[in-house]
């Protein structure tokens, strides 16, 4: 049997194991302190249709992404789904195929609103990328980005932050036999913006999963600590907001992962900004 072979074996076998030492205590099964159940919310019905062809394409065993986003401010977090198409024309031809958007009612229900936001999607969609583009204060599904933007490769990674920070989200793009693509974001820039970098103390250092709500003139923002955007890859771990036409925040709330509490006041805008966990 080849070595590597025989390491795979081995290595399998251990987090066999491991898995076995977790769930049993002296031969007595014990119950995992992690568990989940299974929902069914009213409204989220949605069937993942890769456009499934007797040729098996490779595209139809990858679809499809999915986005927790909070896309009206109203601090729940609401879902985005990408969908697939014909195949081989990559077609959205009937309802079965778009992709959905699915509002947070708050009471555990779910309210499709794809056709109200203009949603559908075009083409075969595989992931789906969320940021404010341009810091009008809403998240973005998508953005017409110019010519570039819209060049046809067969692209797979893609990590968003703000490279230059100029306050606004930028690309990097990885594609199939083609060099690393970086879509600096050049669009109009009217509207203000704040770029979070926290520091933990208690938590984590990098303050990973900690929850911001940050409140102006226009009302409050959500958005927590995450690099986990993205088609395998990891983006900026700044928080990015965009503020629209408020060039001051009244304040911002963090929840950081210890449960320590923190807010801070009349913060400008326009700023990146490294708060530390007291």
């Amino acid at each position: 049997m080849p070595n590597r072979v025989l390491r795979a074996i081995v290595i399998t076998a251990s987090l066999i194991s491991l898995c076995t030492l977790r769930s049993m205590v002296g031969g007595v099964p014990v119950a995992d302190p992690i568990a989940f159940e299974a929902l069914k919310p009213r409204g989220l019905q949605f069937v993942t249709n890769p456009g499934r062809t007797a040729r098996k394409h490779q595209p139809e065993t990858m679809v499809s992404g999915v986005a927790l986003f909070d896309y009206n401010n109203d601090g729940l977090l609401d879902i985005y789904v990408a969908n697939g198409a014909t195949m081989p024309g990559l077609e959205k031809k009937d309802p079965s195929y778009y992709n959905r958007l699915f509002k947070n009612l708050g009471d555990g229900s779910f309210e499709d609103v794809t056709d109200k936001a203009g949603l559908r999607g075009k083409g075969y969609n595989l992931g789906v990328a969320i940021g404010d583009y341009d810091n009008d204060g809403f998240e973005d599904v998508s953005a017409a980005a110019g010519a570039d933007f819209a060049r046809k490769a067969i692209h797979r990674g893609t990590a968003f932050g703000d490279i230059d920070n100029d306050g606004r989200v930028d690309v990097v793009v990885t594609a199939l036999n083609g060099p690393l693509e970086v879509w600096r974001n050049v669009g109009p820039a009217p509207n203000h913006w704040i770029l979070l970098q926290l520091i933990g103390a208690k938590s984590n250092r990098d303050g990973a999963g900690a929850k911001i709500r940050v409140v102006t003139a226009s009302g409050a923002r959500y958005n927590q600590v995450n690099t986990a955007v993205g088609y395998g890859c990891a983006s900026d771990r700044r928080v990015h907001f965009g503020l629209g036409s408020n060039s001051e925040i009244k304040e911002i709330q963090i929840k950081w992962p210890s449960g320590t509490a923190q807010t801070l006041h009349d913060v400008k805008a326009d700023q990146v900004l490294t708060v530390k966990e007291n």
